[in-house]
């Protein structure tokens, strides 16, 4: 029973009104009120522009309310460029590789000793011809493949285009890189720092391998995950009208298990408990599926339903994940990549000095040093 007379940068003033009878109920408004002027201390002020949503007003102007009238949400995917074109890429150049070295196993199969003699030695050996520069191409990726980490971090190079992209170029030129240093070596790495340097490499894959694998559970912010999940909690609800009672009771214990297991206990706070913790929802995630679907089965669900609900299931079970433990995924993804960073530091010194004493030693052979 207020009106605001004045904002000023360090109060307001009222206009409120008061019974005429001072014994009155302080809450009650006569017809002829009173209108007495209050000045309040004030810093903030949040303007309350009604309290009552329109929904009539606004479905008479055509706005729908329907959830079934809205477009289909996107589904959860994963981040970046996708595990599975991480993996078709890997593929396509792996077996590329392995055309190659069975073409040329006759030199490949060979032991060191005996190499010198082939007639393609000239052409394989790592410290000339094709496999020099194999070598050479293998750096030069790995400094492209570094070049990735520009992208990720310095503000003015979204001008390089998107970080999808250069992500793409990442997993490629790593793959590639190791396979040209494969190559580079004649398909035998040897106990030296350039085989050093090739392992590190190979760890380097695996552990992005890895983490790419933590990164696709992280989501970009928690807003949203709440309101997914309650639109699925909407979905399942709305299906079970289309059921008999037999089969409710089916949705019903499937509604009730997957929330409950999104819901799951707070994760230890280590690298490892995290670790474990995430593993260990995904395998009881597939087991309560597999206990759902022989459910359904045997109250004789048809299988669209079991099928429909089973991916509703997924969804909400992935969206509750993410809200809950938001804060555990970027821990573990943070984590992961700090190794990861260490292992392609460890990986490019070993390069580096791969690279020196292969300078070093081919000038003094140049030089008439060498025998």
């Amino acid at each position: 029973h207020s009106t605001v007379e004045a904002i000023r940068p360090d109060a307001v003033v009222l206009r409120v009104d008061t019974p005429v009878d001072p014994g009155a109920d302080p809450l009650s408004v006569t017809p002829t009120p009173q209108r007495d002027r209050v000045e309040l201390p004030n810093d903030e002020v949040f303007v309350m522009a009604g309290g009552v949503l329109p929904l009539a007003q606004l479905e008479a102007a055509g706005v729908s309310f329907d959830p079934s009238e809205r477009p289909a949400a996107a589904p959860v995917v994963e981040q970046g460029t996708g595990l599975t074109r991480a993996v078709t890429v890997a593929f396509a150049l792996s077996v590329v590789t392995l055309l190659w070295a069975t073409w040329h196993a006759d030199y490949y199969l060979l032991r060191a000793d005996l190499r010198p003699t082939h007639p393609k030695h000239l052409l394989l050996r790592s410290s000339q011809g094709l496999g020099l520069w194999l070598g050479i191409g293998s750096v030069g990726l790995i400094a492209v493949n570094l070049l990735y980490l520009v992208r990720r971090s310095a503000p003015w190079a979204a001008r390089l285009g998107s970080l999808q992209a250069w992500m793409s170029s990442h997993v490629a030129t790593g793959i590639l890189a190791l396979l040209f240093a494969l190559l580079h070596a004649s398909m035998d790495p040897g106990n030296s720092v350039g085989g050093h340097a090739f392992w590190g490499l190979a760890v380097l894959l695996v552990t992005g391998a890895v983490g790419r694998y933590f990164y696709a559970w992280v989501p970009r912010a928690a807003n949203g995950r709440e309101l997914e999940l309650e639109e699925v909690r909407v979905q399942l609800g709305a299906m079970d009208e289309a059921l008999d009672q037999g089969q409710q009771r089916f949705r019903a214990e499937a509604r009730r298990r997957v929330l409950e297991l999104a819901g799951e206990a707070q994760w230890r706070a280590s690298f490892f408990g995290r670790l474990a913790s995430l593993l260990g929802v995904r395998r009881h995630l597939r087991r309560t599926l597999r206990e759902l679907a022989a459910l359904g089965r045997d109250e004789k669900v048809p299988l669209e339903h079991i099928d429909e609900t089973l991916q509703l299931a997924r969804r909400a079970h992935r969206s509750a994940l993410m809200a809950a433990h938001y804060e555990d995924l970027r821990a573990l993804l943070g984590s992961w990549r700090f190794l990861h960073r260490w292992v392609a530091v460890l990986m490019v010194v070993l390069t580096l000095v791969h690279v020196v004493t292969a300078l070093m030693y081919g000038a003094f052979f140049f030089d008439g040093g060498g025998a």
